[in-house]
């Protein structure tokens, strides 16, 4: 099992379609999926699903009874959605059920992150925590790892903290500048027990 370290989760999301996105592709819960057209690079359609509905989303249903056939994606990627679920394990049960045999699915989940209910917001996850609920569901982990250290997780507070409900001039330069120092800075960070994101590539068997 690989463990690479990335920075922020569009490095994910690059590094996952050049080695594994392909064919059908399901978005669950990743709301307007700013990242489909990185995944579309290498896939053949994608399919933005998820619980509300809003601009980009192709459609909308329960997460937990997804209206797909059984093994019809080679493909689920599901970013920064499952802390909002009260039972993500079934999710994950579903997202194995949609999968063909050897499918591949890419999780996305916060580990240091402030609360940010959309609508709700239930859980945070450890690496380990994360590679257990897909172990739990048989699914065979490829590769696991976590995203930023921790100035990005800091960052990440601050930004939802003091910037969420507040606009001012200038407001995105300067959160761009707070996300460019903090991702240098976490360059020189080797302590491994401090990160604000976690992923895992998973195979269905």
């Amino acid at each position: 099992m690989k463990n690479n370290i990335f920075f922020k989760t569009r490095d994910i999301i690059n590094y996952f379609s050049d080695n594994y996105s392909k064919g059908k592709v399901l978005s669950l819960g990743s709301g307007t999926f700013k990242y489909k057209s990185i995944i579309l690079k290498k896939a053949d359609s994608c399919i933005n699903f998820d619980s509300a509905s809003s601009t980009g989303i192709d459609l909308v249903g329960d997460v937990y009874s997804l209206p797909f056939k059984d093994n019809e994606f080679d493909i689920v990627v599901s970013t920064d959605t499952l802390e909002h679920l009260a039972e993500p394990s079934l999710v994950i049960g579903e997202i194995k059920r949609v999968l063909k045999p050897e499918g591949i699915c890419l999780v996305t989940v916060p580990f240091l992150i402030s609360y940010h209910p959309r609508p709700d917001d239930f859980f945070r996850f450890t690496a380990s925590g994360m590679r257990y609920l897909l172990e739990k569901q048989n699914f065979q982990i490829i590769e696991s790892g976590t995203t930023g250290r921790l100035f990005s997780a800091l960052v990440e507070i601050i930004q939802m903290a003091y910037f969420s409900n507040k606009k001012f001039k200038g407001q995105e330069l300067v959160i761009k500048y707070l996300q460019k120092s903090a991702f240098f800075l976490d360059k020189f960070i080797k302590n491994d027990k401090v990160y604000s994101n976690v992923y895992a590539i998973a195979k269905k068997y």
